[in-house]
Order: C-alpha cells, then sequence, then structure tokens
C-alpha cells in the first residue's frame, strides 16, 4: 500500500469524499477554533473510506495550560483560547467529547489521561487518544 504524507494547513486541504484509509492528527486540530474543529472532523469522517481509520490525538479540559488559561481568558469558542505569546488558537476537549462525536464509528482505542512531558521541564498534559473505525 502506497503512504502519501502533506504537510498542509488542514483548513485548505480538498478532502476527497470515501477515498482514505487511514487519517492521523497528533496534537494538530486542538491548535483550531472549536468551530474549525467540528467542520473539520465532518470532513474526515465524510472522506474515510468504509473500514477507514482515524487517530486523533489532543490535549484535554484536564491539561493545565487549560486551567491557566480559563483563569485569566475568556474562552473565544467553547473551550477555545487565543494565545497572543504564540499567535495561536488553543482548543482543549471535554471528557467524554471525541468519543461522542464519533458515536457513529467503531471505537477500537479510547483513552483519556495525563501524561508526563519534559520538555523544557517536566510538566503533566490532559490528553484524548481515539482510535476509530468509519463502518459505514
Amino acid at each position: 500500500m502506497p503512504i502519501i504524507t502533506k504537510v498542509i494547513d488542514v483548513r485548505k486541504f480538498k478532502f476527497k469524499r470515501d477515498n482514505y484509509s487511514l487519517i492521523i492528527s497528533v496534537a494538530g486540530i486542538d491548535f483550531l477554533k472549536h468551530s474549525e474543529i467540528e467542520k473539520i472532523i465532518y470532513k474526515i469522517k465524510n472522506s474515510l473510506k468504509k473500514g477507514g481509520i482515524v487517530y486523533i490525538v489532543g490535549f484535554t479540559t484536564k491539561d493545565p495550560a487549560y486551567k491557566i488559561l480559563s483563569k485569566h481568558q475568556k474562552d473565544i469558542e467553547h473551550n477555545t483560547f487565543y494565545s497572543e505569546k504564540f499567535k495561536q488558537y488553543r482548543h482543549f476537549f471535554e471528557p467524554g467529547e471525541l468519543k461522542s462525536i464519533f458515536k457513529d464509528f467503531r471505537i477500537l482505542y479510547y483513552r483519556e489521561c495525563l501524561k508526563k512531558d519534559a520538555h523544557p521541564k517536566p510538566h503533566y498534559h490532559g490528553l484524548v487518544k481515539i482510535l476509530a473505525q468509519k463502518i459505514r
């Protein structure tokens, strides 16, 4: 099976309907606004072939950054903040949110956790991981 990879702004990517066997987003879509994430996930779901797999890793509301941002800023969209310092959006998924979004898929793996990270110094991230298969 040939593997084709692309580095592109996912908001500009032209998803082809029922075309892909695998779509991976690791700490990617959560740097978009909630409204953009909804559109991208809709496109992901429609662009997977029957039996196709999606793997998403994102940050959750258990992430320390969520606690800091929500304490000092008002969200611009649901659980979405804009960082002036980094000039980027940050969205944080609620517990069970991705599982609910992919309820029409077969959930092969789902986990919400706190994960230790070491850059630049030891800290934790609240993460959600989902591996789901399109069944229709």
